[in-house]
This record gives C-alpha cells, sequence and structure tokens, in this order.
C-alpha cells in the first residue's frame, strides 16, 4: 500500500453542513491507498454553498460528495445531470471534467439496490410508509416510484405514505409520487397512532437516533420537517432517540408480522430504532450496505474501478471499531 501526496495528487471531497460525522473521507482515502491511485479525499464544511462551488471549480476538485443541506441548492452549479438527478430535483455526486460539472444522484438507487439485498422478492405493489420529507426522504420517494424507468426493471412500489411532524410541508411529494401514478398519503406523526399499519416497508430518513449531531443538524432536521414527535413530545435528534415509538413498532408487528424496518442511518450500525424493531420481532435493515454501494457507485463514476458490495464491507471491517464511532 502506497500513500501519494505531490504535485500530481487528484482532488475529491465531500461538501456540506456539518460533515464532522461523515466517514466519507474515510472509506474512500482507503480505497485510494488500496488500489494505488494518486488521490485525497477531504471533508468541506460551510454552509455557503456559492462559496463552495467556487472552490471546487478554482481547485479543480475531481468529484465530490454532496450532503445536506446543498443537495437541491447545488442544481444551480452544475452544467449538465444524469437523468436520476433530473427526475429528483437534486444531487449528491459531481464530477468536475473539462471544466465542466456533472450531477448525480445515487442516494435512493442505493437506498433501493439495498433493500432488495435484504429483500430480493419484495412483492409487487409493496406498501412504503416514509419517516420525514426532507431531501433523503424526495430522493428515496421519488426513485421507488420511478425505479421502473430509472433502471428499466420491474417497479415493485405500490404505495408510499408519509409521516411528518408538519403534513402541509409534505404534500408537494404526495403530489408528485400520486402524479407518477403511487398511491401516496401524508400523516402526521401523532396520526399513526390512529390509522392502520399494514406496512410492508417503515424506513427511517430523518436524522433521529444518528451520532455525533451537532447543532446545525438538528437545526437542519427541524427546517426540513424530519423532526418527529414521540408521544405526542416533540424529540430531538440523538442515539438515544427513536422517530418511531416502542407502541407502534409493537402495533405494526401485529398488524404486519413480516414487515422490514429499515433506517438509512449507518452510524451507529444498529440505532435505537432497529435494537426496538428486532425485540419485538420485526425484520430490520440499516443503512450501512446504502452508504457502501453509493460510495460504490462515486468511486466508478470517478475512477472506472468497480468495486462489488462485498468488497466494500470487507473495506469497512478493516477499520478499527473505535474509527467506526468516533
Amino acid at each position: 500500500m502506497k500513500t501519494f501526496i505531490d504535485t500530481g495528487t487528484k482532488l475529491y471531497g465531500v461538501i456540506g453542513s456539518p460533515v464532522k460525522h461523515s466517514k466519507s473521507p474515510m472509506i474512500f482515502n482507503k480505497l485510494f491507498q488500496k488500489l494505488g491511485h494518486n488521490a485525497v479525499y477531504l471533508a468541506f464544511d460551510d454552509a455557503d454553498v456559492a462559496k463552495l462551488f467556487s472552490g471546487i471549480k478554482a481547485l479543480g476538485l475531481e468529484g465530490v460528495s454532496v450532503t445536506i443541506p446543498h443537495k437541491s441548492a447545488a442544481l444551480a452549479y452544475i452544467d449538465e445531470l444524469d437523468e436520476s438527478a433530473k427526475v429528483l430535483q437534486a444531487i449528491n455526486t459531481v464530477q468536475q471534467k473539462n471544466g465542466k460539472l456533472y450531477g448525480y444522484n445515487f442516494d435512493g438507487l442505493a437506498c433501493i439496490q439495498a433493500l432488495l439485498q435484504k429483500l430480493p422478492e419484495l412483492k409487487k405493489e409493496a406498501k412504503f410508509l416514509i419517516l420525514g420529507s426532507g431531501g433523503s426522504a424526495h430522493g428515496i420517494a421519488l426513485t421507488l416510484a420511478s425505479y421502473k424507468k430509472l433502471e428499466k426493471k420491474f417497479a415493485f412500489c405500490g404505495s408510499i405514505d408519509i409521516a411528518v411532524r408538519n403534513v402541509a410541508k409534505a404534500k408537494n411529494l404526495s403530489a408528485s409520487l400520486r402524479a407518477l401514478g403511487i398511491n401516496s398519503h401524508v400523516f402526521s406523526f401523532a396520526a399513526l397512532n390512529d390509522i392502520p399499519l399494514f406496512y410492508d416497508v417503515v424506513m427511517n430518513t430523518t436524522p433521529v437516533g444518528m451520532l455525533h449531531l451537532g447543532r446545525d443538524l438538528s437545526t437542519e432536521a427541524k427546517r426540513s420537517d424530519d423532526k418527529p414527535l414521540q408521544n405526542g413530545l416533540e424529540q430531538s435528534p440523538s442515539p438515544s432517540s427513536s422517530p418511531f415509538p416502542l407502541k407502534l413498532l409493537v402495533k405494526l408487528q401485529e398488524q404486519k408480522k413480516d414487515a422490514l424496518v429499515y433506517d438509512i442511518i449507518y452510524t451507529p450500525l444498529q440505532t435505537k430504532l432497529l435494537k426496538e424493531a428486532g425485540a419485538v420481532g420485526l425484520n430490520t435493515l440499516g443503512g450501512l450496505d446504502m452508504f457502501l454501494i453509493q460510495a460504490a457507485k462515486q468511486f466508478y463514476l470517478w475512477t472506472g474501478e468497480r468495486m462489488t458490495l462485498e468488497a466494500m464491507r470487507r473495506l469497512w471491517q478493516e477499520f478499527p471499531s473505535e474509527q467506526l464511532v468516533s
């Protein structure tokens, strides 16, 4: 293994605010080193998206991962969008070639591919409940609705309901889903106590339960309506919190025994939501595979080298446990 830092070193990075919790620098620098690429991947934390893109152009970054809160605002600085980014109207990946910026969005596809790894026989007309209505929720919901068009494969999504703190803020997303032929309703978190929970998949797209949430991320969650209620009370994002109360997990298990609870958070690997879901007998899936699949897609875009999910899992396991939770 050789580490390169010289005048020919290619520069990549992640932009967002905050990015302290991101494991992308850890993963990509390991990949570059193991596969002999003269490249380095850094984190750039700034709330000013215009400043960040000015830096990307000026410093000649070859590729960039885009995270909250810039996924939608970044569109204004992109020269060309791929099909997924056009559908989702947000990007999570940038490639710079010949002075032009190309935007992609792998969020939804990575999420679905991880889901199908877990449930390869997911039935057609599956019913989804998505917790949250922020950028991740939009990307995943619209990709679910457009999966056949984007991947030229079978469509398996029958309905997508959305649970949010403020119902009004999710109505546009629900209307977009209905326009794509997907049944969709919006519920407040409090209303989940009063409706049947016959869902095949309940998916958390909020940051509630994530490790190392700083003030900025909590603010972003509140701004994007991703701060849910528990037992009718507002809940602050923290690893000791869950966006879906235990009594609702019990209700879900009673009404849909084979339901899957999917939390796209990957730090920690086992969130409070997943622990409680598993304890009541529900199937569970964390966000690590989604993160690794997405990283593999970005790495292929930037370097032309493919990495399988199995190879990415092995790479993750090479890191000391304290580095994975720091």
